[in-house]
Parts: C-alpha cells; sequence; structure tokens
C-alpha cells in the first residue's frame, strides 16, 4: 500500500465510528496525531494530507494546530461544512447571474474584491463585452499596481467564457511606454508597416491590430499615444480600417476589441476625439481604497502563493498580518507582494532545519516594520481585523497549485546558497546576513522597483529609469550607504532633462565656485565621475564638466537628508474623505521618505467632540517634545485647538488649509530647515499671505512683458511650470507675455539683463528674487490665491476687483478631477468638476465674492459627494443652528445648484445645502457655526 494511501485509510479509521456530534467537538485530526498512529514523519503526513485534500477525499479545517478529516464522513453524518473549514467543499449549489453564466466558472466571480471595491468595475466591463454585436473598447483608469492589465485579462477570460469571442481569439498586450520617445517606431508597431517606410524598415510587417484581429488589444499606457497615432486609432475604432505605416493605396480591415490603460488624468493626455470613442470608463481602485477584509483576502492570496512555492504549511500570527496592514504603506499590490515575500524568506530561513509547518512571527518582519508600531489603526479597524483573522492562520500549500512565477523559486537559491557558506565552515550568524542581504537584492529586481518606478515612470522616460536604478547601485557602492527613492527624483529627473533638451554645455557657476565644489565634496564628485562614464556608455552621451559638477551637488544634498535627527516637529494631516489626508501623507512619504507625519481621515458627519478625542490620540502619538502642527481642510477643526491642548498638554498650531503641495512643504522645512513649531506655522502662513498682499506694479513699459519661471536649474519644474503660466496667459489677456525660465542659481547674474530687455509683471517659482514685482511661490500658485493674482497682474487690475477673461479654474479643476476619480462611484468625474466648476462662477458671482483655489475645491468636492449620498439616501444631518450667514449663503446655493440638481435627478438636502455653506462663510473669515 502507497503511503498516502496508508493515512487514509489510518485517518478515515480514527472517525468511521464518530457521530455527528464527535465530528462537531473535535473537527478531525492533527498532523501528530495521524503521524504517532502511521509511524510517518509529520512532514511527510503533512504532504500526503495536502494532496488528498486537493483530491477532495480530506477536508482541512483551519484551526490552531490545523486538524483533518475524511469528507466520506462528513456526508455520512450529514454535517454542513462550517466557514472555519477551508478548501474545496464537499457539494455547492452554482447560482445563475444576470446573463445565465454559473458563478463559480465565471472569470470574475474568482477575483478578489468582486462583490466589493471592484463590484461596479466588473458589472461595467461585463456590460461592454456583451455588447451586441462585437461589444464596446474600455479605458481602465487607475493608478500604478492597481491591477489594471490583470483586470483586462480577466475581461478577455470572460469573453470567451461569454463565447463573445473564439476560445482560440488573441489577446495582445502592448505597453505604449516603450516607444514613447520614437513616435514613427510606435505607430508602426500598432498598424504595421511596408518595406522603405523609414530607415531600417528592410521587410514589410503586421502591426499588433492585425494579430489581435478577432480578439482584445490591450493599449497599457496609452497616454504615452502621440496625437497622431491616437487620431489614426479612433479612425480604425470608428471604420475598423487600418493602413499599415507607408501604405497610401490599400486599406485593411480587422475587428478588434480595444482595452485602453492609464494611471494618467486621460482629459490631459488624450485628444476629446479619441476619448468620445470609448464610451465605457472603468476606475480600477488602488490599494488604499479597499476595505480592511479585501485587504486580507488579499494577504491571504499572497501568502497561500509563497506556501505553494516552499511547498510547506504556513503557520501566520496574527500580529504578522496586523503589522503588514498598519505599520507600513503600501502604494499598490506589488508593495505588498514584495514585503510578503521578503517575510517568508525570513522564515524559511530560520526555519532551514526543521520539519512541519512553517513558523511566521514577528521576528521575521523586517527591521523598519519591527521598529514601528502597529498602533496607527483605529479601535474599530482593530475589532474587524480579530473578527475575521483567527490567532494564527494556516496558508496550506497546494501540490497542483501554480504560483505567479514558479520558475523564480527563491526558496530553493537560500537552501542552496545556505549549504555553499555551511561547506566553507563560515559561522551562523554571518550565513544569515550574506543570504538576508541576497533576497533583498533578488526581491528587489524582481518587482523592478515598483515604489520607486510607479511615480517616476510618469515623469522620465523608461531607458532614463532604467540608468538612473544602476547610478543608485554605484553611488550605494562607492559611498557605503542607501539611498531611497528621492535618489530617483533628484539624479533621473535632472538626467532626463539634460538629455531632452539636446546636452547644451551651459555655465551657470564661477569657475572658483566650481573649483571648491570639487574640493569639499571630493567623495561626490568622484561618484559624479563614474556616472559621466555609465552615462557615456548607456547612451553615447558626453557629460560636460558642469554636468559632473551639477550632479555633485545632487548627491551631496541626498547624503545629507539621509543624516537621521533626533526630534522633529509633529506634522498632523486632518481632512474629511475616506483617504484625502491618507492620499496627501502617502504621497508625502514616498516623495520626501518617512517623516513624524501622520494622517487622519474625518467623515463628514463626525460629531466636535468625537472629532476632538480623535485628534487628540494623534497629536500625543506624534509629538517628540517640539509640539504638533495640524494641517486641516475646514474651518470647524480650526476652532478646536484650545480644547486639543487642553487634553493633551501639547503645544499645537492649526493652518485651516491643506494640500499636497502644503504638505510637502512642511514635512521639508521641518525635516531639512529643522524649524520649530512657532518658526514652521509663521513660514507656512507667510508663504500663503505674501503673495496675497503684494502690491501689484501699477506702472506700464514700453518693454516686451514677460513673466519668470524660476526653479533650481532653470528646466525641469520651471519648463513646467511655464505651461501653466502659458495657459493662465491665454485666458487672462491678449497681449504677447513671454514667459522666460531662469535657474536660481543664476538669479544675480541675470536679473540685471534680464530687466533691461523686458518689462517683468511678475516671477512665479521656487526662489523669490531680489525685484519690485510680485512673487508667485508654487505652492500658493498650486492650492492658493496664486492664479487669480497672476491674472490680476497681467490683466493690469487690483486685485480686490479682478474681472478676468476666463474662469479662476485651471489648477483647481485638475485637482478636484484627481479626488473624484478615486472616490465617485455613481457621478462621473469629469462631468462633475466641469458642471460644478460652473456652478461655483454663479455662485461667486451672485454673492459678489471671490473664491479662492481652496474654497472651489472644496465646495465641488463636498458637492459631489453630497449628490452621491443623496442618490443612496445616506445624507448627513446637520447638528447645529445655523447661523444668519449660514442661512443667508443656503439661499444662494439652493438657487444656484437648482438647475444641476434638475440635470443630476437629485435633490440636496436643506441638512446638505447647510454644510456647503459653511465652506463658503468660512472662506470669508466669519463665523462658521453657532451651537444649538
Amino acid at each position: 500500500m502507497k503511503r498516502r494511501d496508508k493515512i487514509y485509510e489510518s485517518l478515515l479509521g480514527l472517525w468511521t465510528k464518530a457521530d455527528a456530534q464527535q465530528v462537531r467537538d473535535l473537527k478531525g485530526s492533527t498532523t501528530l496525531e495521524i503521524a504517532k498512529l502511521t509511524g510517518y514523519s509529520r512532514s511527510n503526513c503533512s504532504s500526503e494530507l495536502n494532496h488528498l485534500v486537493t483530491d477532495r477525499k480530506v477536508v482541512k479545517i483551519q484551526t490552531y494546530p490545523v486538524r483533518y478529516i475524511p469528507s466520506s464522513i462528513l456526508i455520512k453524518t450529514g454535517e454542513q461544512i462550517p466557514g472555519d473549514f477551508v478548501v474545496q467543499k464537499v457539494s455547492k449549489k452554482e447560482k445563475p447571474n444576470e446573463i445565465g453564466i454559473k458563478h463559480s466558472d465565471d472569470p470574475f466571480s474568482k477575483l478578489i474584491g468582486a462583490d466589493q471595491s471592484l463590484r461596479k468595475a466588473i458589472k461595467q466591463a461585463k456590460a461592454a463585452i456583451m455588447y451586441p454585436p462585437h461589444g464596446l473598447d474600455m479605458l481602465l483608469l487607475g493608478p500604478t499596481g492597481s491591477g489594471k492589465t490583470f483586470f483586462a485579462n480577466v475581461s478577455y477570460q470572460f469573453a470567451k467564457y461569454a463565447k463573445q469571442i473564439p476560445a482560440n481569439a488573441p489577446f495582445i498586450v502592448f505597453n505604449c511606454a516603450d516607444y514613447y520617445n520614437n513616435a514613427q517606431l510606435l505607430l508602426s508597431q500598432i498598424f504595421g508597416h511596408v518595406k522603405g517606410s523609414y530607415t531600417g524598415a528592410d521587410t514589410s510587417e503586421a502591426g499588433i491590430v492585425e494579430k489581435a484581429d478577432g480578439g482584445i488589444l490591450l493599449l497599457d499606457e496609452v497616454h504615452r499615444l502621440p496625437p497622431e497615432g491616437q487620431e489614426m486609432l479612433f479612425t480604425f475604432m470608428d471604420t475598423g480600417h487600418f493602413a499599415r505605416l507607408g501604405e497610401s493605396e490599400k486599406t485593411r480591415t480587422a475587428n478588434v476589441l480595444i482595452i485602453a490603460a492609464t494611471n494618467e488624468n486621460p482629459h490631459s493626455n488624450l485628444l476629446s476625439t479619441f476619448l468620445r470613442r470609448i464610451p465605457t470608463v472603468i476606475n480600477i481602485p488602488a490599494l488604499s481604497e479597499k476595505g480592511i477584509r479585501e485587504k486580507v483576502q488579499i494577504v491571504n492570496y499572497l501568502f497561500r502563493q509563497e506556501a505553494a512555492r516552499i511547498q510547506r504549511d504556513l503557520d501566520v500570527n496574527i500580529s504578522v498580518i496586523e503589522s503588514i496592514l498598519f505599520a507600513s504603506n503600501y502604494g499598490n499590490i506589488g508593495q505588498l507582494k514584495s514585503q510578503i515575500k521578503l517575510i517568508c524568506a525570513r522564515a524559511f530561513l530560520n526555519n532551514l532545519n526543521t520539519d512541519g509547518d512553517l513558523l511566521v512571527n514577528t521576528s521575521c518582519l523586517p527591521e523598519e516594520i519591527q521598529a514601528v508600531s502597529a498602533s496607527r489603526q483605529t479601535d474599530d479597524q482593530q475589532k474587524q481585523l480579530t473578527s475575521i483573522v483567527p490567532q494564527h492562520t494556516i496558508y496550506s500549500f497546494d501540490s497542483n497549485s501554480r504560483p505567479d512565477v514558479l520558475d523564480d523559486n527563491i526558496y530553493i537559491d537560500i537552501a542552496k546558497k545556505v549549504n555553499e557558506l555551511r561547506a566553507q565552515r563560515l559561522p551562523e550568524n554571518k550565513i544569515q546576513s550574506i543570504v538576508m542581504q541576497g533576497i533583498r537584492g533578488h526581491i528587489r529586481s524582481f518587482l523592478k522597483d515598483p515604489v520607486e518606478s510607479a511615480k517616476l515612470e510618469n515623469f522620465i522616460s523608461p531607458s532614463t529609469l532604467k540608468l538612473t536604478l544602476r547610478l543608485r547601485e554605484i553611488a550605494e557602492e562607492l559611498l557605503k550607504e542607501h539611498f531611497d527613492h528621492r535618489f530617483l527624483y533628484y539624479i533621473g529627473m535632472h538626467i532626463d532633462t539634460y538629455l531632452a533638451r539636446g546636452y547644451r554645455d551651459e555655465k551657470l557657476l564661477m569657475e572658483t565656485e566650481i573649483s571648491r565644489i570639487k574640493y569639499e565634496y571630493a567623495k561626490e564628485y568622484a561618484v559624479a565621475l563614474a556616472f559621466k562614464n555609465e552615462i557615456a556608455q548607456a547612451n553615447n552621451v558626453y557629460l560636460p564638466d558642469i554636468e559632473v559638477v551639477y550632479l555633485t551637488l545632487l548627491l551631496s544634498s541626498l547624503r545629507q537628508m539621509s543624516k537621521e535627527k533626533a526630534r522633529s516637529v509633529g506634522i498632523l494631516v486632518v481632512a474629511h474623505g475616506n483617504s484625502t489626508a491618507t492620499s496627501m501623507v502617502e504621497v508625502t512619504r514616498e516623495l520626501l521618505g518617512e517623516s513624524n507625519i501622520d494622517a487622519l481621515d474625518m467623515p463628514l458627519n463626525c460629531s466636535p467632540t468625537e472629532m476632538a478625542e480623535r485628534i487628540a490620540r494623534h497629536v500625543e502619538s506624534l509629538n517628540e517634545g517640539l509640539g504638533v502642527l495640524l494641517l486641516v481642510d475646514m474651518g470647524s477643526l480650526f476652532h478646536l485647538e484650545e480644547q486639543i491642548e487642553q487634553k493633551t498638554s501639547v503645544p499645537i498650531k492649526i493652518l485651516p488649509y491643506v494640500t499636497t503641495i502644503t504638505v510637502l512643504d512642511t514635512v521639508r522645512k521641518a525635516n531639512y530647515l529643522n524649524m520649530n513649531l512657532s518658526g514652521l506655522y509663521h513660514s507656512i502662513w507667510n508663504d500663503f499671505l505674501e503673495t496675497v498682499t503684494t502690491a501689484v506694479r501699477p506702472e506700464s513699459s514700453a518693454l516686451p512683458k514677460a513673466i519668470l519661471s524660476i526653479c533650481m536649474t532653470g528646466t525641469g519644474t520651471a519648463e513646467r511650470l511655464k505651461t501653466i503660466i502659458v495657459n493662465i496667459i491665454n485666458l487672462a489677456s491678449s497681449e504677447p507675455i513671454q514667459v522666460k525660465t531662469i535657474s536660481a542659481l543664476e538669479l544675480k547674474s541675470k536679473i540685471p539683463t534680464l530687466s533691461k530687455k523686458y518689462d517683468i509683471l511678475a516671477t512665479v517659482g521656487t526662489k523669490k528674487p531680489n525685484l519690485p514685482v510680485p512673487h508667485i511661490s508654487l505652492e500658493t500658485l498650486i492650492s492658493g490665491n496664486g492664479e487669480t493674482l497672476l491674472r490680476s497682474i497681467i490683466g493690469h487690475q487690483a486685485v480686490t476687483n479682478v474681472q478676468p477673461k476666463g474662469p479662476s479654474t485651471i489648477v483647481p479643476a485638475e485637482i478636484c478631477r484627481d479626488v473624484l476619480e478615486k472616490n465617485l462611484i455613481y457621478f462621473n468625474p469629469y462631468l462633475m468638476t466641469r458642471s460644478l466648476i460652473s456652478w461655483t462662477e454663479d455662485l461667486a458671482r451672485i454673492l459678489n465674492l471671490e473664491f479662492s483655489n481652496s474654497t472651489i475645491v472644496k465646495c465641488v468636492v463636498h458637492t459631489s459627494f453630497a449628490f452621491e449620498r443623496s442618490l443612496r439616501n445616506e445624507t448627513v444631518k446637520y447638528p447645529y443652528t445655523a447661523t444668519p450667514e449660514v442661512s443667508r449663503i443656503s439661499k444662494a446655493v439652493t438657487r444656484t445648484l437648482q438647475p444641476y440638481e434638475d440635470d443630476l435627478k437629485v435633490k440636496l438636502t436643506e441638512d446638505e445645502i447647510y454644510y456647503i455653506s459653511e465652506i463658503v462663510v468660512d472662506d470669508q473669515g466669519q463665523s462658521l457655526i453657532q451651537h444649538a
């Protein structure tokens, strides 16, 4: 008799005479019990029992320790399999779905989150695929790592399953970013080309459109598609006809369902004519937008993947799952996956010489997580987690399961490396250190740095990103220190800008200054020279000496940033909404690294007492002895300062406005300028007030008018800022006004020359020059009244009486769309933004007021949420007695909103109107509420 059969017969013998009550009480036999009965080792029993589970002969029960019972015993005793029985249920009734397809076979039903965060997306995708005769094209929106490509693949599987496409239909995936620097080659890849159509086209080739005929084509990072490519594509989407590149006489046809995907705002990067051809826009939620239950399901799936690779059961303590979910912030599932791989690799290394279940406890956590308390979760989150996760979770390996990358099995490499090192008679602690270093490198290369590239890939080319990752390796090796994500932003964007501008050798520093930098930063200069050689090999580009000096300065700045500080002012971001504050803090951490900062997302119906209690807990946690600065989004929070100080005895300051740019600037000043609480508060506040109170230049000049765009090098940020300024100029004035980019390093040398050549109306950017004209900081332009001020300067009007040609909504419109894209479920975020910005203009005109950018954003976002709540009959109650001013404003709000309510067929309640009115009153600096 085979070992597996003997083990099964032994287990069956233990339970043949059991009745239903015994089954309910004992719930099966443990691996150890079977091992003692059969004489086999515990690990062999565990392996064979899991094979029997796969064969449906045995049911595995998720208890601690894990237990097994024959399926036939459960059937004989008539027992329903309870929820804590796992893997292969004995019987299951299948329910038909809305198009007569069984859920158990529906590819979408197997997705984690199918009945939660992905419910709406799946319904949209099914409707688009089933639409007669051949389905509707789709656009998937979502941040990097949210699973857009995976969702498209499941859509393809569903289309085959529902017989909308043949079983052998092609599924072609094409990443537009791979060729975005070469539009001609990109179009050739999509539509094909004929021989001789461009240099190097030695033969005629079919494009991906032809190859996808009869199936589905996924265009990933579609925002990289140039305008001419979009035009050719929407012609094909309209007619089904296309031509290869260089082919003028012959017309070809293909039947292709197109799924486009992007992590960008489509209205900023895609032609409106192209977007109109895609009737179905599907938002794929980010990991941060998923609930705890769904995140636990994802964690469970990833641990099972690792169990399959190791071929051993994993016994994971709840504290590990708690730390994974709450002690770290993950931008996407790729980051979460890398952390779990690292944890399991350490557990495997710790238990290499043991049999049986692999114990995964807090000692397996990376040091950076062990050092962080998992106290970030709220009491409700803690209760929810403990209600769905047992103290010990057993993740069983299935011999028939297929992990994502079976051929990339890190555990085989670990065992092999340990044996090699032991053969060299190295001490165990040295072996552990060497192997863990290799594990980290392996996982980093496996994931291709998803954290860093996720943000940076939107700004620089893939080739430059690859080069920058290599440069970081060189810097870490030569300087013997670790560089975080900021290395990619500083070095990567600088190199990409340099390569893009045509390799100009512009010297912004004096020779004496260059010599001083080379001497004072000799180590960094040596590394920069190594960069020069690497760039020459990778791009065949000679880097001039001045660029080597710039890289030296950047390296020096990065090294200084890496130095730890003992204490800093705590920063707490408080904003209303499900993830508004969290999103801003996550972006800040990704760009500037870990800081003494935390986020608090406030429900709109949270009472003032509860609000003060929650804020107080966070303030006490953040205080390192220097106090806490609160950045809040509503004036009602501003009035809690005295109450919170009394509760905590911690000195605090509250700033009644917050944006991502404000948070970034606050952290930068707290960390790198070493400001105390009072200095930090006044610095951030004065940045805002300075621009508003600056006198506008009264006299005119015969010289050509200009506005200066300023950043460190005069390229990069300044060039991007120039685009925003040009758009504002085009709306505000018909006069020719030039925008000149200038480096902060050359202000002293070039300002006199520019002042003689141009009538400088204003300066915009990262540094204020010594000029008698208004300066608008980058923060003020984005979050404050900077856009209005700039338009008034251009039109030579007083700030208090601005009547520009168009609405001052270029910047807030972008912010509103970003927020609503992530949060709206039922309404289109683009239409809501456009409609409600028009409404704010109507409201401001009736009230004879001027709204700041922050007020426009608050009104649009809050009102959009109010419409969604009203649609779901989940409106909030206004718990106060409205002041006369709130009542007055509410009448104007009601009157101006009525046409939009009629269009949306949703009526807002009086309570919702009062909340909206508070925002307007708050903006004018008046009393918000009077408690009943």
